[in-house]
């Protein structure tokens, strides 16, 4: 055999061992395969205040749990906000305090005052009618006198006694007069002292209004100062950290994230032509680039439809988009990490037929 025959038997031999070789290690299969991308929950860590990192407590790679502090934020300004409010809280209880005695005292003195008055008007108004009633009585008296004493039957002396008597009675009535307009001027002016102590229960309700906000301010700074101390909101590896301590962040912006691979999950692409073959809760075979072998659970299917992967040939001739599909998977021993490229199959009997 000459060495070109010698070339092609080698050749021939080395076709037939790969033939071989895929036909025993290759499974054909019917199935319609999709090619997804493996994704976990990957959460962002960041401060709810702008400043300067204090203390930064973790690194990349490092596990972490849900509530570990992961910073801390320099806070000596919202410090020393939280002292100033809870200085004005007790500052406003303190002038509460004093309005609330300076109400009462009023109110005491104001109801006692009033009542006082009152008894005096009508002390006052019957000492003016018992006045009035002496006066009417003396000026009968004092007529039927004067008359005799015309008559030469009393003395001018009785005359002179009567007029006298009639002259003092009057003057009793003027001074009864007086006191009732004394005495009801004391009610008016106890009365206008009642307002005072309206104003004086308004003074009350408005500072404890003032203490009440006091406090909402404080509690506001006291919450303010508690986010400078930030937390991890889940369990997980720290994948990346995007500031250094010392750095000054604003809020909102990454400190770092962290990856919780407990929850992990595969995105295929579903053929529009076969959206009616998977649904919700669907159980689907899925190989990992391991060979490793599992089953995913469908947890979500796309409302719309995305961009489109292939080309119907047929007499349509039109693109056929896809429907994105969410797969849950175990992922126990975090083996499987977002990025990694996995086959999802669905069976032939599945398979919506064109």
């Amino acid at each position: 055999m000459n060495a070109r025959n010698r070339v092609f038997l080698l050749l021939g031999l080395l076709i037939v061992g790969s033939l071989i070789w895929y036909l025993v290690t290759v499974r054909p299969t019917t199935d319609l395969q999709l090619i997804g991308t493996v994704d976990a929950n990957e959460v962002v860590v960041s401060a709810r205040i702008p400043g300067r990192i204090q203390t930064l407590t973790v690194d990349e790679g490092q596990e972490v749990k849900a509530g570990q502090l992961i910073a801390i934020i320099e806070s000596d300004d919202l410090d020393a906000a939280r002292k100033a409010a809870e200085a004005n809280v007790s500052s406003n209880r303190w002038k509460l305090g004093e309005t609330v005695e300076s109400e009462r005292q009023t109110r005491g003195e104001t109801g006692s005052a009033t009542i006082n008055a009152e008894a005096l008007v009508r002390a006052a108004r019957a000492s003016m009618a018992q006045a009035q009633a002496n006066y009417d009585h003396q000026e009968a008296d004092t007529s039927r006198t004067v008359a005799l004493a015309k008559q030469g039957i009393l003395s001018a002396q009785s005359s002179d006694d009567a007029a006298t008597s009639l002259q003092a009675a009057k003057a009793a009535v003027d001074t009864a007069r007086e006191n009732v307009s004394a005495a009801e001027a004391s009610l008016r002016q106890a009365r206008a002292h009642e307002l005072l102590t309206a104003v004086a229960a308004r003074t009350v309700d408005s500072t404890r209004d003032t203490v009440a906000n006091a406090r909402a301010l404080a509690d506001q700074a006291k919450v303010e100062l508690g986010y400078a101390q930030v937390y991890a909101p889940v369990s997980g590896k720290v994948n990346v950290r995007a500031a250094r301590q010392g750095e000054v962040v604003a809020a909102g912006a990454a400190i770092v994230t962290i990856m919780d691979l407990t929850q992990t999950w595969i995105y295929a692409p579903l053929p529009e032509t076969q959206s009616d073959a998977v649904q919700l809760g669907d159980s689907l075979r899925v190989v990992m680039p391991s060979g490793a072998t599992l089953q995913g659970k469908v947890i979500n299917k796309s409302a719309q439809a995305d961009f489109a992967t292939q080309r119907d040939v047929s007499a349509r001739k039109r693109d056929i988009k896809t429907v994105q599909i969410k797969l849950l998977i175990d992922n126990p021993e975090e083996r499987y990490v977002p990025g990694m490229i996995a086959e999802v199959y669905i069976l032939k009997n599945k398979l919506v037929k064109q």
